[in-house]
């Protein structure tokens, strides 16, 4: 059912209007009346209407200028027009605000009921389309929050803005610095399973549906999977009632293992990590959770475990700047060879400077490295068997007796596969930068698009970003700034009846003075004389 609002200085029409014609029949289900233009828009603020009908000749607001206005606050308002004047500058007026009918009066009601009929019909389409498309969300944004968590699970944050906002969009509370408990699921169906990908994420959904429905309403989870492709949940956590909570999740989680057991006839592992701090923390925590469930199954046997808290061992030891962001692999995923060496340089400092001979800390940089090693290697056709002698993590990181050992193998290693690297890796690789800088400059050219965070976007310092444009396109970054948005303007000015002051704020300028000096200096006419002649 929609709302309708009739506007109009003379009261009797409107009033005759609302009373006399069976607006129900139509699918209207409530009128408004307003007596004037302005009386019309503080309805339109206060209430959420569908369709409007206006006069258009009405003393302090005309109708035309109502519909204009009444746009910026209901985009999607359809309007009539009424008027006694069949005058040719009304009509076009008319046509430019999209108004849907123009009618001249007295108007029959057998032509305003079909016009009504028209709208309400073309409106039960358009609310059909969106619930088609809101129910094709909602079966895709288990997917996009199962991918947004594997990517910050392996360390891949975006900008906190960008994660907020993604956050708010899946509708995920976790805002930035609160607790979380991490938790790996391992059923051994669905680890061993040969079966199609639908039987598994069949398996996925019900393993996931039966702890919804087992957990506490007050628990706020987040489900997916890692890159492995192991289930994992994440738990916000109440800061206010870590006992309480941890109480409440230890019973939880029985009744979940009991329940997977009763209706999926199989046994189910739970590992449940230490509080960490969302998100900074969760590759973290992450990390150290496979660690501690590959040691539990060495047995091979079920494990339920709940840690209280991370061990001070791991809070302690673990190294910064190897869980820094960006992440190793995107650096080499970008290119950024001056940031990987950087990188590597500052994670060998500081394994230097706190763990000199641990055994342990030399095992975890290997692994890490070797992984983020293998990984350009191999995308870029080089085995790396040929250039080290044994690939086997194990018998390498076992020889380490000191931290300058581990030093020399990875920056031996770094530099014999850039030297076996394709000799056109480097030039793909910026133009695969610049296509990124472009396309971020394309979409955010309403913004004050600064330097900074266009080297934000693609991980990179400003100077050495400049550098590789310029040298790439022979031209600095600020020249195709300048370019798409005059390109954009253009565009504007010949597909829409925009106000040159719109124009302005979408094309990125602040003062519509200094759009139109640029645009004439472009150009060599004002964006007004443009528009006329195109």
């Amino acid at each position: 059912m929609f709302s309708l609002l009739i506007v109009d200085d003379h009261r009797h029409i409107v009033d005759s209007m609302a009373e006399t014609i069976s607006w129900e029949q139509l699918g209207i289900e409530r009128v408004y009346r307003a007596y004037s233009g302005i009386e019309a828009m503080e309805v339109l603020k206060g209430n959420s209407i569908d369709i409007m009908i206006t006069d258009i000749r009405m003393p302090g607001k005309s109708g035309l200028e109502l519909i204009e206005e009444s746009k910026l606050i209901r985009p999607e308002l359809q309007s009539i027009l009424l008027t006694g004047h069949a005058q040719f500058e009304y009509a076009r007026r008319a046509l430019e605000l999209r108004a849907v009918e123009y009618l001249i009066k007295p108007v029959r009601d057998e032509e305003l009921l079909r016009c009504i009929g028209q709208l309400t019909s073309d409106l039960r389409d358009i609310q059909s389309k969106r619930r088609q498309s809101s129910s094709n969300w909602l079966r895709n944004v288990d997917l996009l929050k199962s991918a947004l968590l594997s990517e910050l699970l392996e360390g891949y944050f975006p900008r906190r803005q960008t994660l907020d906002e993604r956050l708010t969009m899946y509708g995920l509370a976790f805002p930035h610095g609160c607790l979380f408990r991490l938790i790996l699921l391992e059923y051994e169906e669905y680890q061993t399973s040969r079966s199609s990908k639908t039987d598994k994420e069949l398996l996925e959904y019900s393993l996931f549906n039966i702890l919804t429905e087992t957990a506490s309403p007050e628990f706020n989870f987040w489900y997916g999977k890692n890159k492995t492709g192991q289930l994992v949940a994440v738990l916000a956590w109440d800061e206010e009632q870590v006992e309480r909570q941890s109480r409440l999740l230890q019973e939880m989680l029985q009744k979940y293992s009991d329940n997977v057991k009763r209706y999926m006839k199989g046994d189910i592992s739970i590992y449940v990590a230490g509080l960490g701090r969302f998100p900074e923390e969760l590759p973290l925590v992450h990390q150290f959770s496979l660690k501690a469930v590959r040691m539990m199954t060495v047995t091979g046997n079920r494990y339920f475990c709940i840690e209280e808290e991370l061990p001070e061992a791991v809070k302690r030891e673990s190294l910064k700047w190897l869980y820094a962001t960006p992440a190793l692999p995107q650096l080499f995923d970008l290119g950024s060879w001056e940031g990987v060496q950087i990188r590597i340089e500052a994670i060998m400092e500081e394994l230097e400077r706190k763990y000199p001979y641990s055994q342990t800390h030399f095992a975890e940089v290997y692994v890490s490295l070797l992984g983020c090693f293998m990984h350009i290697a191999h995308k870029n056709g080089i085995l790396l068997e040929d250039l080290i002698d044994n690939a086997d993590p194990i018998a390498i990181s076992t020889r380490f007796r000191k931290a300058g050992e581990v030093r020399e193998w990875a920056i031996t290693l770094i530099t014999l596969i850039k030297e076996n690297m394709h000799s056109v890796e480097q030039p793909v690789t910026h133009n695969r930068i610049i296509e990124n800088a472009e396309r971020y400059i394309r979409e955010h050219l309403a913004e004050n698009v600064t330097l900074q965070a266009i080297a934000d976007q693609v991980y990179l310092h400003p100077v050495y970003l400049s550098k590789i444009y310029k040298a790439a396109t022979g031209r600095n970054i600020s020249d195709y700034i300048y370019e798409q948005r005059m390109e954009r303007a253009c565009v504007l000015l010949n597909d829409s009846r925009l106000r040159i002051n719109d124009i302005t704020l979408m094309v990125g300028y602040q003062s519509t003075q200094h759009f139109i000096r640029e645009f004439k200096k472009k150009f060599g006419v004002t964006p007004n004389v443009y528009r006329s002649r195109s």
